[in-house]
């Protein structure tokens, strides 16, 4: 997997590929293309939260979302200062923090 600034087109996106390494060949599993609104032109990154979301940050943008692999926007973060990476920290390990 990776994030693709789209630097060329002004739209950011994120691309996986399937590697088989018996046959050396690879193939597109999936391809989104993030809202023209949060395009980034460096800094960016996506990675799979489960089977079927991935988290996007989007540096430049100070803006972190979820979203699935139609890219569909589930959720949104606007930070004050540019994020370099995001994590997904799951429920279960938050509600210890958490006061309600």
């Amino acid at each position: 997997m990776f994030f693709d600034n789209g630097v060329d087109i002004k739209q950011s996106s994120v691309f996986a590929l399937k590697v088989d390494e018996k046959t050396n060949s690879v193939k597109l599993d999936f391809h989104i293309k993030l809202p023209k609104d949060i395009y980034n032109d460096r800094m960016g990154s996506a990675y799979m939260i489960n089977k079927d979301l991935l988290l996007v940050c989007c540096s430049k943008r100070h803006i972190t979302v979820l979203t699935n692999k139609k890219g569909v926007l589930l959720w949104a973060l606007e930070s004050e200062i540019p994020p370099y990476r995001t994590i997904f920290i799951p429920e279960e390990k938050l509600k210890p923090f958490l006061l309600n």
